[in-house]
């Protein structure tokens, strides 16, 4: 094994770990604030609060989970891969539930007027 690869696995690690205040504001923001609040309204915003944050968190690890996966005789790419692929999971049901949310506005498109 060359130097080489060791510091571009690092310099793997440390962007992932840059982009995970992104990962963690998506697992934060919710599809309706106001559900999360206690109150049972439409929230017009729509998916956009979650979508802002998940969509380039879920593009990030992705690719980390593709280009850590590819290598997954070691056991630091296959525990890394791991990671993303869990942090994409999370996200991704985020996201769902968000399109959830905006799916049922869209019946009652009247009260987001």
């Amino acid at each position: 094994m060359n130097d080489r690869t060791t510091r571009r696995e690092w310099l793997g690690i440390a962007a992932l770990i840059a982009a995970l205040p992104i990962v963690l504001m998506s697992g934060v923001a919710t599809p309706n604030e106001y559900k999360a609040w206690g109150v049972d309204a439409v929230d017009c915003d729509g998916p956009l609060g979650v979508m802002m944050f998940a969509v380039p968190g879920l593009l990030i690890y992705g690719v980390g989970a593709v280009a850590y996966g590819a290598g997954y005789r070691k056991r630091l790419n296959l525990a890394v891969a791991g990671v993303c692929l869990v942090v994409c999971l999370f996200v991704g049901a985020n996201l769902m539930a968000a399109v959830k949310e905006q799916r049922l506005n869209d019946r009652a498109p009247e009260a987001c007027r």
